[in-house]
């Protein structure tokens, strides 16, 4: 081996020793990484239980674990103060909840949900007009910063909330958040995520698939 490689050798180890531990730090313990094959399913990500929780809904009611049970909930997470992926998102979510309603079955079954990781910003009267925009199936809900860390953290969901952009404005600061669609089925299990979808057919077809799947279980 020549001299030089005898040199760039213990960088190139330091550099793999750093990589490696840089993703470990920086992929958070509780969110588990994408599975290299899908579930039986089609899911991206495997079925799981989701533990009891507890939110409040935009009329100030108690959002718990039980109000999954016997219908299928659609979950997305965000801000009302988001000016482009969750208006666009949740417009989906609407068109695909008014197309359900057109198709054979019983509509109540199925609800929407848009959890805001804003609490300071987002008062409930606020939520709630801001979720009437879509369709009235969709519920809106908060929390905690507690609770809503919690709830999140069983979905997989991840946000952050970023310093404010000028110190003489504390609410003039921006959220990062997915664009992911979570779908929970009426055991109040996880079923799946729908990434970014692009039309509320994507959003209706999935749903009909999961549905279909747990008819046989």
């Amino acid at each position: 081996m020549s001299r030089r490689k005898l040199v760039l050798l213990p960088i190139a180890l330091s550099l793999l020793f750093l990589a490696i531990h840089l993703r470990e730090w920086w992929w958070p313990a509780a969110i588990p990484p994408p599975p290299t094959e899908t579930a039986a399913d089609g899911a991206l990500i495997p079925t799981r239980n989701l533990v009891d929780f507890h939110l409040t809904d935009q009329e100030g009611k108690d959002f718990t674990l039980a109000d999954f049970r016997d219908r299928w909930t659609l979950i997305f997470c965000g801000y009302t103060n988001c000016p482009d992926v969750c208006p666009t998102t949740l417009g989906l979510m609407g068109e695909a909840l008014a197309l359900l309603e057109r198709m054979p079955g019983p509509p109540g079954n199925i609800q929407g949900l848009f959890l805001s990781v804003d609490p300071k910003r987002d008062t409930l009267e606020r939520i709630r007009e801001y979720t009437g925009y879509f369709h009235p199936r969709l519920r809106g809900a908060t929390g905690t910063p507690e609770e809503i860390a919690g709830f999140t953290r069983q979905l997989g969901a991840t946000f952050l909330i970023k310093p404010p952009e000028t110190p003489d404005n504390p609410d003039d600061y921006a959220v990062t958040h997915g664009s992911s669609v979570y779908f929970v089925d009426p055991q109040g299990r996880l079923r799946d995520l729908l990434p970014a979808p692009r039309e509320p057919s994507e959003i209706v077809e999935r749903l009909r698939q999961l549905k279909a799947f747990a008819g046989k279980e």
